[in-house]
């Protein structure tokens, strides 16, 4: 029945949120083709990645080694909630979770050079603001 069929998706998307589709699989296997591009655009997500976390270095931030493309990152003396509310009401958007042991870090996607930008002059403001 259609009852018994939605509570096994349910099941089922509960145990794995990344649930794949036709489409999705047509797109992944259409991106393998483009091997060129896509090893352009993790280097450049690298690069990226790297650079922000030498920026936040000299902001006084502390940043977890990383190999995806985002960085885990803490201040030295700004608490993560307050740096995370003044970014948000900049309308820019990191994650924060306030669960004990990391509630003190931020964790912040890789996006474009000009994003990156705008992440670390805030940043920057908002750090030395708070010291």
């Amino acid at each position: 029945s259609e009852a018994l069929i939605r509570r096994l998706e349910d099941v089922k998307n509960s145990i794995n949120s990344y649930t794949m589709n036709m489409t999705a699989i047509e797109i992944g296997r259409a991106s393998l083709a483009e091997e060129d591009y896509f090893r352009k655009i993790i280097g450049k997500i690298k690069a990226t990645r790297e650079r922000l976390t030498r920026e936040l270095s000299g902001l006084g931030f502390r940043t977890l080694p990383s190999g995806a493309n985002f960085i885990f990152t803490t201040h030295e003396s700004v608490p993560a909630k307050d740096i995370f509310e003044k970014l948000r009401e900049r309308h820019i958007f990191v994650r924060y979770f306030a669960k004990k042991g990391i509630d003190n870090y931020l964790r912040i996607s890789v996006g474009t050079d000009e994003e990156t930008d705008k992440l670390i002059a805030a940043m920057r403001e908002i750090t030395q603001k708070a010291i």
